[in-house]
């Protein structure tokens, strides 16, 4: 279960559960599950065909996560139910390429990934999930390639974003402040 080359699980906001991606059998795709700590039991909450991995679960309740194949972003509420699109690479974002290097803010406001834009790797965002995307600027940190699984995450307030990454001369790691402030690059 791995997102970015990552290991993937979430906490729920209240630390009380964590959702996660499980096979139910050696050849089946990963799903949702979710196993609350005073449960002894996980309870799968998707059945995608394409298999889901999370990538955050939001204060409203909606765990966030990606699929395979295409590398689709969807959310489903944790008890399960039908999955949402939320970022659909050449529908809602014609100019994105498939990704899994994406990241959700805890509330579920800003939605962030790994963006090719002008032959450089850099770091878009749209808020709220759903706006037209926007390039993260400055971005000192754009590269044309990368040469490990990048990560991107939010910090739990929402404020900063961290970037891992390697463009080719070792492993580098951004602290973006959220929202760009060209001051503070």
């Amino acid at each position: 279960f791995e997102q970015g080359g990552q290991i993937s699980p979430v906490w729920s906001p209240d630390g009380k559960g964590v959702a996660f991606a499980a096979r139910p059998g050696l050849s089946d795709q990963y799903q949702l599950y979710v196993r609350y700590l005073d449960s002894p039991a996980a309870t799968r909450v998707t059945n995608f065909a394409a298999g889901a991995v999370p990538i955050e679960w939001t204060t409203s309740g909606k765990i966030v996560f990606v699929s395979r194949s295409p590398s689709d972003v969807w959310s489903v509420s944790q008890v399960g139910g039908d999955p949402e699109p939320l970022m659909i690479p050449g529908a809602n974002y014609p100019d994105l390429q498939r990704t899994t290097t994406v990241a959700m803010s805890r509330d579920g406001s800003v939605f962030a990934w790994l963006h090719r834009a002008d032959g450089q790797n850099t770091v878009a965002f749209s808020s709220p999930p759903g706006a037209p995307p926007v390039l993260y600027e400055p971005a000192p940190f754009a590269r044309p390639n990368y040469s490990n699984s990048p990560a991107l995450t939010f910090s739990p307030d929402g404020k900063k974003l961290l970037l891992f990454l390697n463009g080719g001369s070792g492993e580098e790691v951004w602290l973006l402040p959220y929202p760009p402030d060209p001051s503070n690059p």
